[in-house]
Order: C-alpha cells, then structure tokens, then sequence
C-alpha cells in the first residue's frame, strides 16, 4: 500500500501505480486484493477495500492498516483526477472554448458562497431580505461566472454545461428569473467589478476551483491528497501564463484591494472581496 502511495505523490497514473516484483509468497493482504500483471503484483484498490481488509485481519481495529487503506483509495480517486485534470488542460492551445469553459466551472464554484459576503445593509436595499439573499445568491454563481469568461471568450451557458456534465461534477444550474439576477449583480456592483479582472489571474483562480470541484466530485477530501493536486495544478497554471503561485497571489491581493475600495460607502467596504476572489487551498 505504502509503494502504491509513494507512486501516485511522484506522479504517476492509478494504472501503473504500486507494481513491485513478485515475491515467493505474498502474505498480510487477502487474495482478493492481490493483483497480478506478468511477474508483478500490487494492492488492487477498490471501493471497498476497507471492509475487505477487515474482514480478512477478523477484527475491526487495526488502526494504520486502515488508514492506509482510505488513503489508497483517495490516492486512487486523485491520481485519476489528475490525470483528467492534465489532460483537459494540453487541449486548452487548441480549443480556447473548453479552456474558459473550465475557468467558468471554477468560477461557478468559488462564487457559490457570495451570499455571506456582502453587508446586510446593501442587501435590504436592493429589496432581498435576509432569506431571499442567501436562497437566491448562489444560483446566480453560474451566471456571474459566464460573464468573467466572456470577457475573453465567446461562450454560451450550454457549453459549460454540456462540460460539467460530461466530467460529472455534479453542478446544478437552476432557472433564475433575469431581474433577479440584475438586483445580485446591483449588490455585487458587478459591473465595476468586471473591470478589474484581469486575464491571467481569472484563469488562474478557475483553474485552481476547477480542480477542487473535480477532485470533490470524485469524493476526495484529505488534505494530504489535496496538497499533491494542489502543486498539480500550479504548475500547469505557471505552464498556461508563465507566472509563479506567489507571483500570481500578489496580483490577486492588488486585484481584492481595488475591489474593496470600489465597494466602500462611508469608509465601510460593503462586498468582502477577500472572501470571494480566492483559492480554494
């Protein structure tokens, strides 16, 4: 389990992960999770291999054992997502459509928790009351998202679409009513606010939310499997625009700041930027 491990964190594909030579006997692992290819073997990892190896060892607590055992599966889930994540990306020089198609699947993502970033103040105003805003806020993620990417691209919503459900990541799109859509970007100040994108850190910021989702879709969540996409994922953003993780945050940082200060009404700044345009990690 711990070779399987050590292969996927070095970047190698679930395929070809965890193979070691066959030794004489293979002993402490249950032959149903013993898999061969020539002369080789490895741990077969499946859905269920926990409870396998539980049932095999014929007690319920052998605590590393079943650590490893989660981890080889989530290891599996990344590496393949990974590998899907890589990739889409090479197609990105040849199809600019699925490259800020994916930046507005990042986009939707990271603008899902607006609702919670903008003072109740400006909320009431445009006629929400505190219900209303955080029901109907999210919705409109998908369609604030659309219009960052159409800044540099010409898209339509049923291409990001038709994308999140080829990937299956699980995205909705509920139907939202036009004028509540123009009241959520009248709070945001939306309009201003797409001024001050800029192109390079736009992508980076999708590509970055594209990953997490794609990673949580496949059911991934422990931190030391998100670190190995993390990286991943930064040096094919630094591939894209040629610009380093530190480089590109510092940009962000200016990015916010001329955010909050287009958001401030009597020195008080109305939309929590900060909260909002930023990475998931």
């Amino acid at each position: 389990m711990r070779h399987f491990i050590d292969d996927i964190r070095k970047g190698v594909s679930p395929s070809e992960a965890g193979w070691i030579r066959k030794p004489l006997e293979v002993s402490g692992l249950p032959p149903e999770l013993i898999e061969e290819r020539n002369e080789n073997v490895r741990i077969l990892i499946k859905e269920d291999i926990s409870s396998s190896l539980r049932r095999f060892m014929g007690f319920p607590d052998r605590e590393e054992v079943m650590m490893l055992a989660d981890l080889c599966l989530d290891m599996s889930r990344m590496g393949e997502a990974r590998d899907l994540l890589v990739n889409v990306v090479q197609r990105f020089e040849d199809s600019p459509q699925l490259e800020w198609s994916v930046v507005a699947l990042g986009w939707q993502e990271m603008l899902t928790n607006i609702s919670g970033c903008v003072a109740l103040d400006q909320v009431l105003e445009a006629g929400f009351n505190a219900v209303q805003w955080h029901k109907e806020a999210p919705k409109v993620s998908a369609e604030l998202a659309l219009s960052v990417a159409r800044k540099w691209c010409n898209l339509e919503q049923t291409n990001i679409e038709d994308l999140s459900k080829t990937l299956s990541l699980g995205l909705e799109y509920p139907s939202v009513n036009p004028e509540i859509v123009e009241r959520v970007m009248h709070v945001l100040g939306w309009k201003q606010a797409l001024k001050e994108f800029t192109k390079e850190e736009s992508e980076a910021l999708g590509l970055l939310w594209f990953s997490d989702k794609l990673l949580r879709s496949r059911g991934v969540f422990l931190p030391e499997v998100l670190f190995s996409v993390k990286e991943k994922t930064w040096e094919l953003i630094s591939g894209r625009i040629g610009e380093e993780e530190t480089e590109v945050m510092e940009k962000v940082d200016k990015m916010i700041d001329k955010l909050s200060n287009s958001s401030r009404r009597s020195h008080v700044v109305t939309v929590n930027w900060a909260e909002i345009v930023r990475p998931p990690w």
